[in-house]
């Protein structure tokens, strides 16, 4: 089976044409998570997450290069028994590794404090066993600061301008 080199999430990153070197930009360990009280009325307009996922693997012989591999890319969130399937595909080695890029867009159903896994899985086609590798995210609850009740002005008419 291959060997896992890494998995890093991270906010953004960028991949060179020429080279296909990554450079990765502010690498997440954590998510501060919010819940409003139960007696909030109102509309909250909330950012999803924008998530990186980048695993490399490493084929072990040239025999091993040769075939198809099956992979996926899996979320587990605390208190689930159920993974979140991100991305799933299938690919060859071309070189000794081989790096899977997964985009994670949106909201992710949060449910409170805990330990998010994310996994990035491989087999070879056809067969059932999963080599995997993860990255975990502490998920810390916060409280969520209640908007005033009355408007505030944009604009403060004490401000002066220089």
């Amino acid at each position: 089976m291959a060997k896992p080199i890494y998995i890093i999430c991270s906010e953004s990153g960028a991949e060179d044409r020429i080279s296909g070197r990554v450079s990765l930009f502010n690498l997440v360990e954590k998510i501060q998570i919010g819940k409003l009280p139960p007696d909030f009325k109102g509309i909250v307009i909330s950012k999803g997450i924008s998530l990186w996922v980048t695993a490399a693997w490493m084929r072990e012989s040239e025999e091993e290069g040769t075939g198809e591999f099956d992979f996926e890319t899996i979320v587990n969130m605390p208190g689930s028994a159920e993974p979140i399937e991100m991305m799933k595909g299938s690919f060859a080695f071309g070189k000794v590794f081989q790096r899977i890029m997964t985009r994670i867009e949106g909201h992710l159903p949060f449910s409170g404090s805990g330990t998010m896994t994310i996994q990035c899985r491989i087999r070879r086609a056809g067969s059932t066993v999963w080599s995997a590798q993860e990255c975990p995210i502490i998920l810390e609850e916060m409280a969520l600061p209640i908007p005033p009740t009355e408007p505030t002005s944009p604009i403060d008419s004490r401000a002066s301008s220089n």
